[in-house]
C-alpha cells in the first residue's frame, strides 16, 4: 500500500521565510507531528490493524529534520529531541505497533547540493558552504535519531548511485525478510 506523504507540502527549510525560522524546533516539531497524526488516523490506522506492508515516503524523522532544520541552538534542538522521542514511543506503544522500517537514500555531498539547487534554482544565490553545512547537518541529525531513539529499529541506507532496480532489489530483500520473521513468529 502506498497511502503517500504526510509531509509533502512543508516547505524546504533552506527557503523559510524569517518567521518560520524564528519558530521554536519544538513548535515546528509539534506541528508536524499534527499533519503526522491526522495522516495516521486517515489513512493508516486501518491499514496497520490488517497488517498490510505499507510504504509511505516521509514520516517521523521528517518531523524532527523539519523541527530542527536551520536552528544553531544546541539546547533547542535538544528539547525537540526528547519531545519527539517520547512521542515516538507513547504513538508505538498506544497503536501497539512495532517501529517502522527506514530505507533511506543517501549521496555524497556534492551530489545532494547539485539536486538542491536543481529543484530551488533560488539557492544559487547561497554559498556553497551554507548549504554543505545544512547536508552535513541533516545528515548528522539522521545518525543521531537512530542513535538517541532507542525503540527505532536501524535504518536500511540505500546508496543513490545504484540504479532504481537495484535500490527496489534492496528494499524488497528487507521487506522479504521481515514477512518471513512475522511467518515464523505466527508459526
Amino acid at each position: 500500500m502506498f497511502p503517500g506523504n504526510p509531509f509533502d507540502r512543508l516547505p524546504f527549510p533552506l527557503t523559510w521565510e524569517r518567521d518560520r525560522g524564528a519558530d521554536a524546533p519544538t513548535t515546528r516539531l509539534l506541528e508536524c507531528w499534527t499533519r503526522l497524526d491526522r495522516f495516521c488516523s486517515r489513512n493508516l490506522c486501518s491499514l496497520l490493524r490488517t497488517k498490510s506492508v505499507i510504504f509511505v515516503h516521509g514520516f517521523g524523522l521528517d518531523a524532527l529534520l523539519h523541527a530542527t532544520a536551520c536552528v544553531d541552538c544546541e539546547t533547542a534542538n535538544d528539547e525537540a529531541f526528547r519531545l519527539h522521542n517520547g512521542l515516538v514511543r507513547l504513538r508505538l506503544q498506544e497503536q501497539n505497533i512495532e517501529a517502522p522500517e527506514y530505507f533511506i537514500t543517501r549521496a555524497d555531498v556534492r551530489t545532494l547540493d547539485a539536486r538542491i539547487v536543481k529543484r530551488y534554482p533560488a539557492l544559487t544565490d547561497m554559498p556553497q558552504a551554507a548549504r554543505t553545512r545544512f547536508i552535513r547537518y541533516e545528515e548528522g541529525t539522521i545518525n543521531t535519531y537512530f542513535r538517541r531513539i532507542k525503540h527505532q529499529k536501524e535504518p536500511h541506507f540505500i546508496d543513490a548511485g545504484e540504479t532504481v532496480e537495484n535500490m527496489v532489489e534492496q528494499v524488497v530483500a528487507v521487506v522479504m525478510r521481515r514477512l518471513q520473521e512475522r511467518k515464523l513468529l505466527a508459526a
